[in-house]
């Protein structure tokens, strides 16, 4: 899991490096804008951080679910229903 959400913020870093090229490149109204779209992306990184702490901790508690049902005999009358 934790690898896909690298895959995803190395995409969007690589799509922003790209987009300050072309805001570098240009001018006037192109130039705010295309630097404001990599902003955005930036935004969008943090954002991704804090789904993946979301997922991890979410993750953490299914696994500690499941090996206390597991150690109280339970699992196979949870697999059953």
């Amino acid at each position: 899991m934790k690898e896909n959400f690298e895959i995803l913020k190395g995409s969007l870093a690589l799509t922003i490096k790209s987009l300050n090229v072309v805001a570098n490149n240009t001018g006037g109204e192109t130039s705010l804008l295309t630097a404001s779209c990599a902003d955005t992306l930036q935004a969008n990184i943090k954002y991704i951080d804090a789904l993946e702490l979301t997922a991890q901790i979410y993750k953490t508690e299914r696994d500690k679910l499941i090996t206390y049902l597991n150690s109280k005999g339970l699992l196979n009358d949870f697999y059953k229903k």
